[in-house]
C-alpha cells in the first residue's frame, strides 16, 4: 500500500474513539483495536503492493473497511500503479465474487464428476456392446477408490444397489453444494453492490484505464441481479461513463442483459460519450443491426433484444436510421419467412422444429420493431408537415407585418406632405 496522506489519520482514530462511547463494551473494543490495526497498517505501508488501501479493500470486498477509509477521508479517485482505482476494483471482486469459496466449488465439481460416472454406468449395465462396457466400466475403478465401493472384476459384479444409495447421497450433496455456492456468491455480491454504491455516492467518477469494459462488469452483474436502483444511480452520477459502457453492451452478446437494464432505466441516448465525434448508443444498435442483417445466419440475436428494449422506451431515431432499420428489418422479416415456410415441408427432426420456433420467434420481434418504425415514420412525417405549415403561416405573418408597416410608413409620408402643402396655402 501506499502512504495514506489522503487519509486523515486524527479523524480515523475519533471514529476509533467514538465506538467505545457508543456501543457495549465488548463490540467496541473489537472495533476500536481494528481501527488501531488499521492505523499501523496505513502508517507503516506493505511495500509488496502497489495498491491505494481502499484499492485493496473494495478488491477484497472488505465492505466495513471500506466505509472506514471513506469516513477517514480516502481519495475515491486515487489510481493505483496500474492507473485503476476503487472503481475498478469492485469491477475485478464482482468478476471472482462466485469463485471465492474454492473448497465448496471443488468438492461440487468432484460430486458432480462422481453422478457422471454413476451414469456412464447405468448405461453400461443395459449395453450389449462388451467393448464400450470395459471402457465405461472404468468408471467404477475410480468410484471404488474414492467411495471405498465393494471389489467387482467386470459390470455384472457390480453391487448395484451400494450403487444407488450413493447416487442418492450423491444428488443430494449435490443440491446441497449448489443451494450454498448461490448463496455465497448472492452475499458476495450484495457486498460489491453495496461497495459500489458507497463510492459513487462518495464522488467516484473514473474506473481508470479501461473505463467501459470495468463499468460494463459491474452492470452486466447488476443486471443479472435486478439491480435496477444501482443502474439508476450509475446513470444519474456517472451519464458520459454509462454511456461509454452502453456502447460496448451493444456490441458484445454476453452484455446483453447490461445494455437492455442501461436502456430500461432511462439512459440518456442523445449522449455521444466521452468524445463528441463519436456515434450515440443509437447508431451503435443502428450498425450492429446492419451488421446482424448481413450475416450469413441469424444465430446472434442480441441485437433483437436491445432494439426492442429501445422500442418499448420509445426512442428516437434520426430519420436515416430509421429508414435503414426499416429496409434492414423487412429484408430480415421476408428472408426468415421464407426459411420457416421451406422448413415446414421438410419437418421431421426435433431440430428442424427447434429452428422453426426459434426463427418464428425473431419473426415476431421484427414484426414488432418494423410497427413501431412505421408508426415512428408516420409521426415524423406528421410533425414535419405540421412544422412546414407552422414555417409558412409564420412567414405569412411576418410579410403581412412588412406590408402593413410599409403602408404606414406611405401613409406618414403622404401625411407630412399634406401637412406641408396646406402649410404652404396657409401662407400664400
Amino acid at each position: 500500500m501506499f502512504f495514506s496522506k489522503d487519509i486523515d489519520m486524527t479523524k480515523l482514530l475519533l471514529l476509533g474513539l467514538k465506538t467505545l462511547i457508543l456501543n457495549n463494551l465488548k463490540e467496541s473494543m473489537k472495533k476500536f483495536f481494528g481501527y488501531i490495526f488499521l492505523m499501523i497498517e496505513l502508517s507503516i505501508g506493505n511495500i509488496l503492493s502497489m495498491d491505494t488501501p481502499l484499492y485493496d479493500a473494495a478488491l477484497y470486498g472488505e465492505i466495513d473497511k471500506v466505509t472506514t477509509l471513506i469516513n477517514a477521508g480516502a481519495d475515491v479517485n486515487a489510481k493505483n500503479a496500474e492507473d485503476e482505482t476503487p472503481l475498478a476494483a469492485v469491477a475485478l471482486y464482482l468478476e471472482k465474487a462466485p469463485q471465492k469459496e474454492d473448497d465448496i466449488l471443488n468438492r461440487f465439481k468432484e460430486v458432480e464428476s462422481s453422478l457422471h460416472r454413476i451414469k456412464n454406468l447405468e448405461f453400461t449395465r443395459s449395453s450389449r456392446d462388451d467393448h464400450e462396457s470395459w471402457f465405461t466400466f472404468e468408471n467404477y475403478t475410480k468410484l471404488r477408490k474414492v467411495y471405498n465401493l465393494p471389489e467387482a472384476n467386470r459390470p455384472r459384479e457390480i453391487n448395484w444397489e451400494r450403487l444407488n444409495k450413493l447416487k442418492k447421497e450423491l444428488t443430494e450433496e449435490s443440491e446441497r453444494l449448489e443451494k450454498e455456492i448461490k448463496e455465497t456468491g448472492e452475499r458476495a455480491f450484495e457486498k460489491g453492490f453495496n461497495i459500489f454504491k458507497m463510492l459513487l455516492e462518495a464522488g467516484a467518477h473514473s474506473f481508470g484505464t479501461r473505463n467501459a469494459m470495468h463499468s460494463s462488469t459491474i452492470i452486466n452483474v447488476a443486471a443479472k441481479n435486478h439491480k435496477n436502483d444501482l443502474i439508476s444511480l450509475f446513470i444519474k452520477k456517472l451519464p458520459v461513463e454509462a454511456v461509454e459502457c452502453l456502447k460496448i453492451c451493444i456490441k458484445y452478446p454476453y452484455l446483453t442483459n447490461a445494455a437492455v437494464a442501461l436502456i430500461r432505466n432511462g439512459i440518456d441516448l442523445r449522449l455521444t460519450g466521452r468524445n463528441r465525434l463519436d456515434k450515440t448508443p443509437l447508431r451503435e444498435a443502428v450498425i450492429g443491426f446492419n451488421q446482424w442483417v448481413n450475416a450469413q445466419g441469424f444465430y446472434e440475436q442480441h441485437i433483437i433484444e436491445i432494439l426492442i428494449s429501445l422500442v418499448e422506451v420509445r426512442a428516437t431515431f434520426e430519420s436515416d436510421d430509421m429508414v435503414m432499420i426499416l429496409r434492414d428489418a423487412k429484408r430480415a422479416k421476408e428472408k426468415l419467412e421464407s426459411e420457416v415456410a421451406e422448413a415446414k415441408k421438410y419437418e421431421n427432426s426435433y431440430w428442424d422444429r427447434r429452428s422453426t420456433v426459434r426463427e418464428q420467434s425473431i419473426i415476431k420481434e421484427l414484426s414488432k420493431i418494423i410497427d413501431y418504425l412505421e408508426e415512428a415514420k408516420v409521426q415524423e412525417a406528421e410533425l414535419k408537415e405540421k412544422e412546414l405549415k407552422e414555417k409558412e403561416e409564420e412567414e405569412k405573418r411576418k410579410k403581412d407585418e412588412e406590408e402593413k408597416g410599409a403602408l404606414k410608413t406611405a401613409l406618414e409620408v403622404l401625411k407630412d406632405k399634406l401637412m406641408m402643402l396646406a402649410k404652404k396655402l396657409s401662407e400664400s
